[in-house]
């Protein structure tokens, strides 16, 4: 390789290693203050940076948010695609170990709090937020890294159709139903942070399972596979 691609490469790979630190450093802001405490200035000093520096990465706050959700977008893709390809004991039949991988993803997807913290913070802001946070060029590049999420969850209820584990019915529809739901019940958390004499009723993970339980039988699933799918589910997480 000559002198010029290899000083090449290895600006490249300085700009990513510094471009990924500061992605990480602004979720970290995120994440233990708020969407709003993220600020060009306010991420240049944690990082002991001058403001203009970061402004050769990233044009605005908004730009930089937009690779932030697109980042934990694709994390979001990347754990559904592993539910997919997971194997499950051969001791299920195929219409349950359908079920089975529905439950997982909604499982995984209850627990972001814990798991991606800062994807849990950044969806709940671009979702609940009534403010306008990404221009309409922006927002169309958030939107098309969701749509690989919803089509592999489409493709998952799809396969439960297939194995007869559910009614027949537009699996799109229902996979951007079944979403919302739970990104719905998800940020009911954040009322959690307040004391509330509703604090059993407001109870995420007991809400998740109702939900989810609901909406497959309410899809023609059988309320029996489903309660004991969910059952072996709870006892291997305890």
């Amino acid at each position: 390789m000559q002198k010029s691609n290899l000083r090449s490469t290895r600006t490249q790979r300085k700009r990513d290693e510094r471009t990924q630190k500061i992605l990480n450093t602004a979720e970290k802001i995120i994440v233990k203050e708020s969407l709003d405490s993220l600020t060009i200035h306010r991420l240049a000093k944690k990082l002991d940076y001058a403001p203009g520096a970061l402004y050769r990465y990233f044009e605005s706050k908004e730009a930089l948010l937009t690779e932030l959700s697109c980042r934990a977008i694709n994390r979001i893709h990347a754990k559904l695609q592993q539910v997919k390809q997971s194997e499950l004991s051969d001791e299920l039949t195929a219409p349950e170990k359908t079920i089975s991988r529905i439950i997982t993803l909604a499982n995984l997807y209850c627990n972001l709090h814990i798991d991606d913290p800062a994807a849990f913070c950044l969806l709940g802001s671009l979702l609940g937020d009534p403010r306008k946070l990404l221009d309409d060029t922006q927002a169309k590049l958030v939107h098309e890294r969701t749509v690989p999420v919803l089509l592999g969850l489409s493709e998952l209820i799809e396969e439960a159709i297939q194995s007869a584990a559910i009614a027949p019915g537009d699996p799109t529809e229902r996979a951007i139903s079944f979403w919302a739901g739970l990104q719905g019940v998800t940020q009911l958390r954040k009322l959690l942070r307040h004391p509330t004499n509703l604090k059993e009723m407001l109870d995420p993970d007991r809400l998740g399972l109702r939900l989810v339980s609901d909406l497959l039988v309410g899809w023609g699933g059988s309320q029996e596979m489903i309660r004991d799918v969910q059952t072996k589910h709870t006892l291997l997480n305890t």
